[in-house]
This record gives C-alpha cells, sequence and structure tokens, in this order.
C-alpha cells in the first residue's frame, strides 16, 4: 500500500526536478456541522468563494423531514417506529408505533402511542393528547438542529466544486484532482471550512512526471467523456417526452449553460494535460446544435481548430507552486486502479483498500 505520505516525497522529488504544478489531489472530512446559510454566505464571499457551490438554504418542511426520519432511525433501535401517516399541502401527520414481540405466540404487536403534527404554513409541531413526551421533545430538538444548514449540506458544497472544477479518481468519489487554475478557489473553500464544524480538507499538490501527466490524461478522458454520455442521455430522454411549455424552454437553456461549463472544463484539461480534445467538443458541439434547433435559434457555429488552439493556450497558474498542508493529519489513501501510476516507479505499488487510516503526523513542505 502506498500512503500519502509515500506520495508527497515522491511529488517533493517532481518538483525538485522542474515538474511543473498541474493541479492539487483533494480528500475531506467532514462533521459536527451547524451553521445558518446566510452566515454561510457572508463567509463564503468573505473568502472569495464561488458562490455558484452554496448549498440551499433550508426550508421548514425540509427540515422537519430531514428531523423525523433521522430520528425514525434512532428510536427503531429501542423498539419505536416512527411512521408517516400524512403528507399533504397543509402539513405532515407521524405516528409512534411501539413494537412488541410476542414469543409465545410467535407474532409482533403494535400500538399507537401518539401523533405529531407539522402544519407546513406556520412551521408549528403538535401533538395529540395533553401530557409531556420525550420523544416529541427529542422532535423539537431535532427539527431545531435542521433549520440550520448541516454537514450533509455542507458535504454537497464541497462536492459541487469537486465535481465541477475537476475529475475523480475513484469511481466511487472521495478522491478529487483539481486543476491549477482552480488553486485560488480550493483554497479559498479550505478557509470556509475551517472557519466551522470540524472540518479538514487535504491537499496534495501534483507535479509533472511521465507516471502523473498519464494517469491524469487518462482520468480526465474518461471522467469528461462519461459526464457528457450522461448528460447526452439525458436530454436525449427529455427531447423523447416532446412537451411543450414554458419550463420545457427554460430546462433546455440551462442545458446550453451546462454544455459550456463542460465545454470549458474540457478545454481546461486538455490545456494543462495537452491531450487532444476533438471527440470530446464534438459531441458538445452536436448537443448544442440540437438544443439551438429545439428552442428555435440559429446554430452556432463550430469552433476552428485555431480558436480551440487558442482557448487551450496554458496561463500561468496564479497560485505559487509552493504549498504546505498547515499541519494536518494525513490519511493513508486507497487508489483506484487506473490512479496508479501516480505513485513513483520506484515506490511499491499501492494496494486496494476499504478504509484510509490516519497518520500520526502531519505533512508539509
Amino acid at each position: 500500500m502506498v500512503s500519502v505520505r509515500q506520495l508527497v516525497e515522491t511529488q517533493k522529488g517532481h518538483a525538485q526536478d522542474g515538474g511543473r504544478f498541474l493541479g492539487t489531489l483533494i480528500w475531506w472530512s467532514l462533521n459536527d456541522n451547524r451553521i445558518d446559510w446566510k452566515e454561510l454566505q457572508e463567509l463564503v464571499q468573505d473568502k472569495s468563494f464561488d458562490e455558484e457551490h452554496m448549498p440551499k438554504a433550508v426550508r421548514p418542511t425540509g427540515a422537519f423531514r430531514r428531523a423525523w426520519r433521522e430520528l425514525a432511525g434512532k428510536l427503531q433501535q429501542e423498539g419505536l417506529l416512527l411512521r408517516q401517516i400524512r403528507d399533504s399541502e397543509i402539513g405532515i401527520l407521524l405516528g409512534l408505533v411501539e413494537e412488541t414481540k410476542d414469543s409465545v405466540n410467535e407474532s409482533l404487536d403494535y400500538e399507537l402511542d401518539v401523533t405529531f403534527g407539522f402544519d407546513k404554513k406556520t412551521g408549528l409541531l403538535t401533538k395529540s393528547g395533553t401530557e409531556d413526551h420525550p420523544v416529541f421533545d427529542k422532535l423539537r430538538a431535532a427539527y431545531a438542529h435542521h433549520l440550520a444548514l448541516t454537514t450533509q449540506d455542507i458535504r454537497s458544497m464541497v462536492t459541487s466544486f469537486a465535481r465541477l472544477r475537476g475529475v475523480s479518481l475513484r469511481e466511487s468519489g472521495g478522491v478529487y484532482f483539481i486543476p491549477r487554475d482552480f488553486q485560488k478557489s480550493l483554497d479559498a473553500l479550505g478557509e470556509v471550512l475551517h472557519s466551522f464544524g470540524s472540518n479538514s480538507l487535504y491537499q496534495l499538490p501534483l507535479y509533472e512526471s511521465p507516471s502523473s501527466k498519464s494517469v491524469l490524461t487518462q482520468v480526465a478522458k474518461l471522467s469528461l467523456d462519461e459526464e457528457i454520455r450522461r448528460v447526452k442521455e439525458e436530454l436525449e430522454k427529455f427531447l423523447a417526452e416532446g412537451k411543450e411549455s414554458k419550463t420545457r424552454d427554460s430546462t433546455l437553456k440551462r442545458r446550453l449553460d451546462t454544455f459550456e461549463k463542460l465545454r470549458s472544463r474540457v478545454r481546461t484539461f486538455a490545456g494543462l494535460l495537452s491531450f487532444q480534445s476533438d471527440s470530446l467538443t464534438d459531441q458538445l458541439q452536436e448537443m448544442t446544435e440540437q438544443v439551438r434547433k429545439s428552442l428555435g435559434l440559429e446554430a452556432c457555429p463550430a469552433p476552428t481548430p485555431e480558436k480551440l488552439q487558442e482557448e487551450s493556450t496554458e496561463k500561468d497558474p496564479e497560485s505559487s507552486d509552493e504549498w504546505t498542508s498547515g499541519g494536518l493529519g494525513v490519511p493513508t489513501i486507497s487508489l483506484s486502479p487506473r490512479a496508479r501510476s501516480l505513485a513513483s516507479p520506484k515506490s511499491p505499488p499501492p494496494q486496494e483498500a476499504d478504509n484510509w487510516k490516519p497518520l500520526d503526523e502531519g505533512v508539509g513542505f
């Protein structure tokens, strides 16, 4: 198994040999997060992070759904079942059911103990009966907790950035390569995450070598091709439905924006890693023309080879090639087979593992 520490040493060697800074390998640990949406927005603006990755504000109904489903999982261990009875425009009604096992008759008995209600208009919680109930107190506490953004919202923000700015090195996600063009945004994300909760954003800078460039090129091509294929399938399915409405047109216009963002990512990776991207850009151009035709718009001319070459010309990164980890703990990492050549040929090949194990010592240049 190759640990991150071994990869760090390998990359330090590539840097000392004059290898170009290509970008950063990232992964993260997010815990104990609760922050108001407005507070997070102000923090994102203060740190100059991209606001497009901001999670949506949690609405009361969404907060209640999160709360009762989370509580239901905990209560089940106590033999209590929290079940939804009704979910209408007016509100949500839950029933707390006590489950009793009858070993003699080999059966289960169920008894409705109390009901809890949530008013979607006012956001108020109610219960049946007049006596206090400990589960109702837990439900109210969970609801109050989920009215703010929690770890699942922060995770969606980080994942949004990683997916829209980088490519995954593992089919299951969790480890991403972020091109150097977005290093400033990555650093801003790190500052945001370290401002609340118990969060760590691990960064491993990658420098050019035959092995690292080869694997990153392969990963980038596979990832971008898969993403374009998925978008193409969704477009074909949507157009096949043949719906005519303002909603349809607005959806198609958003598709055009999606295509342009994908085209920009293709240009970034093709320029950074010096690979031919004609097949990828051709697919995006074809979908663009298809959508424009559906919207009754004029076809836009395909970019010329000269234009593509100009757009793919590399720019010097705004950030320095120097990097430190800030003394963060570094885990051992499991890489997919397609990412294994990131390790130096002198290092033993990494083995697949299901878990990462933290090391005791921080890492930095």
